[in-house]
């Protein structure tokens, strides 16, 4: 398998099936994830638990890698997430991205960006025109 199809079933596997076992199989044990939380680091547990936590609000309907791609050990895959969200049965729809370096199959290092501020607007979470309102200098409180 090339590291570019590694990824597409890691994602595959942790985010449609709920499959947590895969992370310590395709991340290297001492691999930290950034990007996804300021000023943070990920651990493999860490992803583990913010994966279980994310499954807790929606039930992912569509996963689809829009483009991956490769050079070397490094693979980038653009991502839409379409999902039914457990707080107030909307459908969400969002993006994310990761970029991660291989070495023998495993992930060594990984950056990733995930829209929470879309995710969590169509949540209800925090209101919608939170973009606007922080463009504009306000506050959200």
């Amino acid at each position: 398998m090339t590291n570019a199809q590694i990824l597409n079933d890691f994602l595959h596997r942790v985010w449609i099936r709920g499959d947590m076992d895969v992370v310590d199989d395709i991340f290297a044990p001492d691999v930290e994830a950034a990007g996804l939380m300021p000023d943070m680091k990920l651990t493999p547990e860490d992803f583990k638990t913010m994966v279980l936590a994310m499954l807790n609000m929606v039930t992912i309907r569509e996963f689809t890698v829009v483009m991956a791609l490769s050079d070397g050990d490094w693979v980038t895959a653009m991502i839409r997430i379409r999902a039914q969200s457990q707080i107030n049965t909307a459908m969400v729809d969002t993006t994310a991205q990761t970029t991660a370096r291989f070495e023998g199959g495993k992930i060594v290092e990984a950056y990733n960006h995930f829209d929470f501020l879309a995710l969590f607007q169509q949540l209800e979470l925090i209101p919608p025109d939170a973009m606007v309102v922080c463009l504009s200098g306000e506050s959200l409180s």
